[in-house]
């Protein structure tokens, strides 16, 4: 019986102090933010433009071949439709995000925006908070 006792002690005591080392060591605290080194725990805010990881900041070469549409919005969409990602190419660094969420940047193919989310610059993901319209823009100049 003491044998018993003693073994479902020390099964409790290890799954507690495996809860605890979760948090010190990159698990999630209790405001559900990801913890540990070099990991977001706030939300933060990037302005740029929506596109896809195939074309990334410039369209021009997809536009030449004439089967990506005309404009920056239509070859996002398209290449979105072959596969492709949608990112956030940032408007200051040029820097390309990729989006925890593909369904909410669709409406802002092509087009000036802020998104607020968890950023992770060593992985270069954003995890999407929102997606609102630049209010200095709502529409982006071909950099060509």
């Amino acid at each position: 019986m003491k044998a018993i006792t003693i073994f479902w002690s020390t099964v409790l005591l290890a799954i507690s102090l495996s809860g605890c080392s979760q948090t010190e060591s990159g698990g999630t605290a209790g405001n559900g933010a990801k913890t540990g080194a070099g990991t977001p725990t706030s939300t933060e805010t990037k302005t740029g433009v929506i596109s896809d990881s195939m074309c990334g900041p410039n369209h021009a070469g997809m536009l030449k071949t004439g089967s990506m549409g005309e404009d920056d919005v239509s070859c996002t969409l398209k290449c979105k439709e072959a596969g492709s990602s949608f990112v956030l190419v940032d408007g200051q660094s040029g820097k390309i995000y990729r989006l925890s969420d593909q369904e909410k940047p669709r409406a802002f193919a092509g087009k000036k925006v802020t998104v607020n989310g968890q950023i992770d610059e060593a992985k270069r993901f954003i995890t999407v908070a929102g997606i609102k319209p630049d209010s200095d823009s709502d529409s982006v100049t071909d950099p060509r």
